[in-house]
């Protein structure tokens, strides 16, 4: 990758992670948008929207909080995910990118691709969004064919580093998922 282009990636990755923080800090989530184990699923008097369960250790995982985003953003809007502690095997709903979920990362398939094909989304940016994660997720040895996958992916640990619980690092990662996305189809030949 050229140094200019590099310089320019680095910028918009600093503005998205700002602006994602920013407004992720400002703004209160959603009511149960994420569910903590034992709470109400949803606001009272509401029917009960589609609960997703993952590990709150594995949000760090680029791939799972893509996952779960799409879901949010495409297949089920009202859906929750509830946070349980890793290892747990017995989790309300549908298990999302741990070991025993049917959506999950497996030979060779992400879990983003996973969700894709089980939902069957289509939109002509996803293909993009697809491979950066694919390039995060399967490309581990040599350098990444997408200049957003070493972003993104650092972009969605570090807040695994910050101070935020859980839920809230979710919701940071969904709004830095939704700027890359606004990007890519802005950026759609």
């Amino acid at each position: 990758m050229r140094a200019d282009a590099y310089r320019g990636w680095s910028r918009w990755v600093a503005w998205v992670a700002l602006a994602a923080v920013a407004s992720a800090c400002s703004k209160p989530p959603p009511a149960a948008a994420v569910a903590a184990p034992g709470q109400r699923a949803g606001p009272a008097g509401s029917g009960t929207p589609p609960v997703f369960s993952l590990w709150a250790e594995e949000l760090i995982c680029t791939d799972t909080v893509v996952a779960a985003w799409l879901i949010r953003r495409f297949a089920a809007t009202e859906a929750h995910f509830r946070l349980y502690p890793k290892g747990t095997l017995e989790m309300e709903g549908t298990p999302l990118g741990v070991p025993q979920a049917e959506l999950r990362l497996d030979r060779g398939r992400t879990c983003t691709e996973a969700v894709v094909e089980r939902f069957g989304i289509t939109d002509p940016t996803l293909p993009r969004l697809v491979a950066i994660v694919r390039d995060i997720e399967l490309n581990k040895w040599t350098p990444k064919k997408t200049p957003e996958a070493a972003g993104l992916d650092a972009i969605v640990r570090g807040l695994d580093k910050g101070p935020a619980a859980a839920d809230k690092q979710l919701e940071m990662a969904f709004a830095v998922v939704e700027a890359l996305y606004a990007d890519l189809a802005n950026r759609r030949p």
